[in-house]
């Protein structure tokens, strides 16, 4: 039987169904299936809407919804996964988010923000500045900044590959740049540089193992004596040594000077001692 209504109203466990006229498309088969173009109105204790008969919605007595649980907790409670195209809201609500390593939280050091100063911090759970990480960043792409870089350490380097794969080259060494690659050992080179372990910035990356400076404050293996103001020319041997500007040559000027003493240095011996280099 097919009957066209315009209304349903179930009270108290009874059905009132208005009949009206055939404008409406509402059928209904022996109650097993309902459809409305109109308003649906059920005034009951709770309503549960079942499927092979297992309730699969449920609303309680206080409106709380319960999807997948028949004893909701709050407004809306899932028993499930929700997939959803979009969310509405700030989300400063929300509580019982989390995961063996929470992306995004308010009180671990994966990753986290600082309520109060809407600060971000990467590795660290009291971030300074807007986006503060403790730790490498690997950056595939351009990055723009609008004010200056700064960093803590003292020059810029790029990376260079050993002559001889097998020496011994560490911080601090006066080294020749031959063929492009470098060496402590070779004494008629055309260019002499020095190996960094406090570069602020380094480039050429992939292409070698060992950071030389081209310009900034070096930490320099320098031998013998040293007045601030010296020349710290290359010696072939891995450390470098001072001469005073007047006693230097032009010759040695052009080829063997690798930067200037920032400080004095007393002992005989080897020692390491910060250097202006890319200046002369």
């Amino acid at each position: 039987m097919q009957t066209r209504i315009k209304k349903i109203i179930l009270l108290s466990g009874l059905i009132f169904i208005l009949l009206v006229s055939i404008a409406y498309s509402t059928k209904i088969f022996g109650f097993e299936e309902l459809r409305f173009d109109g308003a649906l109105l059920i005034n009951s204790t709770t309503l549960s809407i079942k499927t092979n008969n297992i309730v699969r919605m449920f609303v309680d007595s206080d409106g709380k919804v319960g999807i997948g649980t028949a004893s909701p907790a709050t407004a809306l409670d899932v028993s499930g996964t929700v997939t959803a195209t979009s969310f509405l809201g700030s989300g400063s609500a929300l509580t019982g988010i989390s995961s063996a390593t929470p992306p995004w939280n308010s009180s671990g050091a994966n990753v986290f923000l600082n309520d109060s100063s809407y600060n971000v911090g990467i590795g660290t759970a009291t971030p300074k500045h807007k986006l503060h990480v403790i730790g490498d960043a690997n950056f595939t792409k351009t990055i723009f900044y609008g004010g200056n870089l700064t960093g803590y350490g003292a020059d810029y380097a790029e990376m260079f590959e050993k002559l001889d794969a097998s020496e011994t080259i560490g911080p601090g060494d006066v080294v020749a740049v031959v063929n492009g690659k470098i060496t402590k050992t070779s004494t008629d080179a055309s260019l002499y540089m020095i190996v960094t372990d406090s570069a602020a910035l380094i480039g050429n990356s992939g292409n070698g193992e060992i950071p030389v400076a081209f310009v900034g404050q070096v930490n320099t293996k320098v031998s013998g004596n040293v007045r601030e103001g010296d020349y710290i020319l290359a010696s072939g041997s891995g450390a470098g040594y001072a001469k005073s500007k007047m006693d230097t040559t032009f010759d040695e000027f052009k080829s063997k000077v690798v930067g200037i003493a920032l400080e004095s240095k007393d002992s005989k011996g080897i020692e390491r001692i910060n250097v202006a280099v890319g200046v002369k």
